[in-house]
């Protein structure tokens, strides 16, 4: 799954992983990191995690930074 991330971002759900398990999907922390011009790179993401229902999330129209997520280790 390829999905675009707001610079900066530190927790992101996961879009389709809905589930009776999960009604409310699964999220990520991600990781990041200055690369060798001082810009924000994504450098990894924790395991999914099921989002909390006090959280709410927002969709964003600014996505400079993105990255094939799952498959980081």
């Amino acid at each position: 799954m390829i999905m675009q991330i707001p610079v900066g971002a530190r927790f992101i759900g996961i879009p389709g992983t809905e589930s009776d398990e999960n009604p409310r999907g699964v999220m990520v922390e991600v990781y990041w990191e200055q690369d060798d011009s001082g810009a924000l790179c994504i450098s990894g993401h924790s395991p999914e995690t099921p989002l909390p229902p006090r959280v709410q999330l927002k969709a964003s129209s600014t996505t400079t930074s993105h990255r094939n997520i799952m498959a980081q280790t």
